[in-house]
């Protein structure tokens, strides 16, 4: 953006910001010693067993597949109760929304995703401890069979999801408008090839470029721009098949 070298962008960020100069040398090397090695394959261990999402042992109950907005959305009974989608009314903190299951890509279940109907924020809600960067929305459909072909379309959220979904293309959800490096590798492990159908605005737009640049040396993808203020669940089936078909 300053149309500057790259030397002068550091330049720039440390006067900006205020940032001491770091000496470029390298540590010298030292061989750690057995009991070092062990404690930090242990550490590691535990770092990422933390940032694991663990199955829940029990479903919510009393979800309402049918409610008015749900199908003010275009989301009808059969296909909520196939995503798993619905208005609970019971207690806790997914009291008063619209749930989403959220799965692994074995198909167990690990959290809902709740969504204020009423105006309230936040507009989505999670679960306290949940790591919604480690997964990707109805991944564990978009492998399963019919996908010889291991070709998936990525959205942003829940409801464009399952209108892709519906309009016949395997999905997943990064349920946020960016990519972690964990969806990257999820995406990557199963799939061959991805389009990358993001939000039409700017945001959505910087988004699907990181996307592409984050899988661009593991699999063919593409993204094609939806217009300015669309979304995937805007979209009928036919303008979907135009934007994704290739």
């Amino acid at each position: 953006m300053e149309n500057c070298t790259i030397r002068d962008a550091a330049a720039k960020m440390q006067e900006w910001f205020g940032i001491s100069t770091v000496s470029h040398e390298a540590p010298p090397a030292s061989n750690p010693k057995p009991e070092e090695k062990a404690e930090l394959v242990s550490k590691n261990k535990k770092e990422k067993e933390e940032g694991e999402n663990k199955p829940l042992k029990f479903a919510l109950q009393g979800i309402e597949a049918n409610h008015p907005y749900l199908e003010g959305r275009g989301v009808y009974s059969a296909t909520a109760h196939t995503f798993g989608i619905g208005y609970f009314s019971g207690r806790g903190s997914m009291s008063g929304r619209i749930v989403f299951e959220i799965r692994n890509e074995k198909g167990e279940l690990l959290a809902y995703a709740g969504r204020a109907i009423d105006g309230s924020e936040p507009r989505y809600k999670f679960p306290a401890g949940f790591h919604k960067s480690h997964e990707l929305y109805n991944l564990h459909r978009a492998i399963g069979e019919g996908n010889s072909r291991r070709r998936v379309v990525v959205v942003e959220g829940f409801f464009d999801c399952v209108k892709v979904s519906e309009a016949g293309f395997p999905c997943v959800a990064l349920m946020g408008s960016s990519m972690s490096e964990a969806q990257a590798e999820l995406l990557a492990k199963h799939f061959n090839v991805a389009c990358i159908l993001l939000d039409g605005d700017e945001a959505g737009q910087l988004a699907a470029m990181d996307c592409l640049t984050r899988l661009g040396r593991r699999m063919w993808v593409w993204a094609p721009a939806l217009p300015e203020g669309k979304q995937p669940d805007m979209l009928s089936a036919e303008e979907i098949q135009l934007f994704v078909k290739k």
